[in-house]
């Protein structure tokens, strides 16, 4: 399940994995982070991954597509899980982003929302 939340006033997205996500929740959550660039410039992500499940190809080809066009717009990316593997595929990621990016373990999830709102 891929859900998230926002707080508008701060251009904070907050992503929440937990198992598969469809392509509806994805494009929701692609609709909401444009509407946050365009109001705020750049903006702030908190991914939250707990358990990665089925995501078609599909969408993984239009998250790489986003995410490329918008590379400039994230000004900080921080990444919260327990997921071992993750943490240097992120730090790799990390090599190719302009803003600040952090790993977090979900332990750690009061830390990484007081460093997202920086």
């Amino acid at each position: 399940m891929l859900t998230h939340r926002l707080d508008p006033h701060r251009g904070i997205v907050e992503i929440d994995i937990d198992g598969a996500a469809d392509g509806e929740s994805y494009r929701a959550l692609v609709k909401d982070m444009d509407a946050q660039i365009e109001a705020h410039g750049k903006i702030s992500v908190l991914e939250i991954v707990r358990d990665i499940g089925w995501v078609s190809p599909g969408i993984w080809w239009e998250d790489f597509g986003w995410s490329f066009r918008h590379l400039k717009d994230i000004g900080r990316l921080a990444v919260v899980t327990d997921k071992a593997w993750l943490t240097p595929i992120v730090h790799t990621m990390s090599g190719v982003m302009p803003g600040e990016v952090a790993t977090f373990r979900l332990d750690e999830m009061d830390s990484a929302r007081e460093w997202i709102a920086r």
